[in-house]
């Protein structure tokens, strides 16, 4: 049985309430120095986490890795259940070139689907059963931690509030699908502010926790010249923010994935099926 968790009933009136609490840093009087093979050899033990789908791990290798922010764009037919596949592969065994970690997933939107992932973990199961014999269904749902905020308040709190979960369980991938949901539902003054707090958050906890941050956004559309085209929403704002962007499209059945921004790979697109 997947473990969902309830943010909804924390006492708080107002957003601002929660950013006021976002004002305050963690410590950094201490500062930690490394040399670039300890780093190296900490990523090359760290792992990736792949979804196992060779044409779309093409443009996912090396970028899904812990300590890095990672944004998917595009329509929810095709990055929620990509989210939900990467939930499931961060768990298998290093054995098996997985992460061996959980997953924790904060859904906005109402798209996370119990039997889709169901569904996937059946078939990572039948692929990787004979490798590890603890590695089963009842397995893969019960390292799945799952929580459904509704608006800003909610969120922001389900975010402040993670570390102490964090701190007793081995993540090694967050997902909150979709950020975007819940950025709309607030005033656009707020906005910026609001995502410039949720950031430094979340880049604190990846590192610190060594884990993947996976955030979603929706598309937009502009026009520019009587010319249609569709950008990741909010613009730039989420842009120098992450570490990797990756934009989903659908064309008939044929899914399309574009690698936008990594600091290890070039721009490429790849098409695949789900």
């Amino acid at each position: 049985m997947i473990k969902s968790l309830d943010f909804s009933s924390l006492n708080l009136s107002h957003n601002k309430k929660i950013l006021s609490k976002f004002g305050n840093p963690p410590d950094s009087s201490k500062f930690e120095f490394k040399s670039a093979f300890d780093l190296l050899k900490e990523e090359l033990l760290s792992g990736c986490i792949l979804s196992y789908n060779e044409k779309l791990d093409e443009i996912l290798k090396n970028v899904i890795v812990p300590r890095k922010i990672i944004e998917f764009t595009g329509h929810f037919d095709s990055t929620t259940p990509i989210c939900l596949k990467l939930s499931v592969s961060v768990q298998l065994p290093k054995s098996c070139g997985g992460c061996g970690g959980e997953a924790f997933y904060i859904s906005t939107n109402g798209n996370f689907s119990i039997e889709k992932l169901r569904d996937i973990a059946f078939e990572f199961v039948e692929e990787f059963s004979r490798d590890t014999e603890v590695f089963n269904v009842e397995y893969i749902l019960s390292h799945i931690f799952y929580t459904k905020v509704n608006n800003p308040v909610e969120f922001l709190a389900c975010i402040f509030e993670l570390e102490l979960f964090l701190m007793q369980k081995q993540v090694r991938l967050l997902v909150i699908d979709s950020i975007s949901y819940i950025l709309r539902q607030m005033e656009i003054p707020e906005r910026f502010n609001t995502i410039n707090k949720i950031f430094q958050l979340l880049r604190y906890l990846s590192d610190k926790y060594n884990l993947v941050v996976l955030i979603t956004n929706f598309c937009t559309t502009r026009i520019n010249q009587d010319e249609a085209y569709t950008v990741a929403s909010f613009g730039d704002s989420f842009y120098h923010f992450v570490n990797s962007r990756v934009s989903f499209s659908k064309k008939a059945n044929t899914f399309y994935g574009k690698l936008m921004k990594s600091v290890v790979s070039d721009v490429r697109e790849v098409d695949f099926n789900l």
